[in-house]
């Protein structure tokens, strides 16, 4: 099993651990699965050409998924808003306009580049698209204060939420 071909270390009983209790609590949502399914068809010819353009691997196609279910209108508890759950200063540093009446993080197109262009920075910061997308879910900050404290650097073995 690989993650933008980094390898999972499913042979490690926390890391196994997991992924089974991911893929049972999939198990259980399959007419969810089913409808993103079908949702995700008409996004991912607008998301691929991104991906590729920024060198993103393709695995990451699925993160929109996961942050919004390709919902451009979602909005985190703190803020967090678009398909790419892109918190509003970000959003600003990344280039996107962010202001009442008009927010771009809901534009597919532009918050696209904008969570390429973060996801290409974080991973040249961190050196592995693992920890690139644990950033872009809990925070650089908080990323690197949870390496630090933990003394690990490899994703699947930190205690992260």
């Amino acid at each position: 099993v690989h993650f933008c071909g980094e390898e999972v270390p499913v042979g490690h009983s926390s890391v196994s651990r997991r992924w089974l209790q991911t893929i049972r609590a999939s198990a259980t949502q399959e007419e969810c699965l089913y409808d993103l399914r079908k949702r995700s068809a008409s996004f991912f010819p607008i998301i691929d050409p991104i991906l590729r353009k920024y060198r993103i691997p393709r695995d990451f196609r699925y993160m929109p998924l996961a942050e919004s279910a390709l919902i451009n209108d979602c909005v985190s508890p703190k803020g967090a808003a678009g398909y790419w759950q892109l918190m509003p200063q970000t959003a600003r540093e990344l280039g996107l306009s962010v202001r009442s009446g008009h927010d771009e993080r809901r534009d597919l197109r532009k918050s696209t580049h904008a969570a390429c262009r973060y996801l290409r920075y974080l991973h040249d910061k961190l050196g592995s698209w693992t920890l690139a997308a644990a950033a872009y879910n809990t925070g650089m900050g908080n990323l690197l204060s949870n390496i630090r404290r933990q003394r690990q650097r490899d994703y699947y073995y930190l205690q992260l939420n």
